[in-house]
């Protein structure tokens, strides 16, 4: 679980970066851990999104992992879709989480080596589909091309759209079983749906 929601626990003086290549040809850092830094928007936070920051949790020995939540506004100015929950719901939820160690608003939609340098995160984590600027362009490209970004794999089966979609497919039925236990309480929404099944 994250002891640090919304600050930075490590920061050193003379930060030097390391990369993919040096990481996984053994050269780890012998004063602090390895930092790699992951983001995203995490709405509805669920097991994709855990195993995924497991991915990055045990990529190597002694890693912190710091997760950056999109504020809603550039979620809504960037993918121009409502959230399901807030910002503040977001970086609660993922700070939660056995695998994360800091949870930060970073102040951006697509993420810059300048600001890896700020967090003083050796690696960036995200999976492999090119996430392209407007012009076309990966935003994560200067990452790779600098070797300081580790692909995770994503879960298939499971989204934040798939599970509004499944919302959406079943919208009516959730609205009844409100009704109904707005009626009849929780205890008698199961009577009712157990004399139901009688009849």
């Amino acid at each position: 679980m994250c002891d640090n929601f919304g600050t930075m626990s490590y920061i050193t003086k003379n930060f030097v970066p390391y990369t993919l290549t040096q990481l996984r040809n053994g050269e780890v850092p012998e004063d602090r851990p390895i930092h790699i830094f992951s983001e995203g928007v995490y709405d509805m936070f669920h097991y994709g999104h855990i195993r995924q920051l497991r991915q990055v949790k045990e990529a190597f020995p002694n890693v912190k992992v710091t997760v950056g939540i999109c504020s809603d506004e550039l979620v809504l100015k960037f993918k121009g879709g409502p959230l399901v929950m807030s910002q503040d719901e977001r970086l609660a939820s993922v700070a939660e989480c056995k695998y994360v160690d800091d949870v930060i608003d970073h102040g951006m939609f697509y993420p810059t080596i300048e600001l890896l340098d700020k967090l003083q995160a050796d690696l960036i984590a995200h999976d492999s589909i090119p996430y392209p600027f407007s012009d076309g362009v990966d935003c994560y490209k200067p990452f790779k091309k600098s070797d300081r970004f580790l692909t995770t794999q994503r879960t298939e089966g499971i989204s934040t759209t798939d599970l509004i979609q499944r919302i959406l497919d079943q919208s009516e039925k959730f609205r009844e079983r409100n009704v109904a236990r707005e009626k009849f309480g929780f205890d008698g929404l199961m009577d009712n749906h157990i004399a139901q099944r009688v009849i």
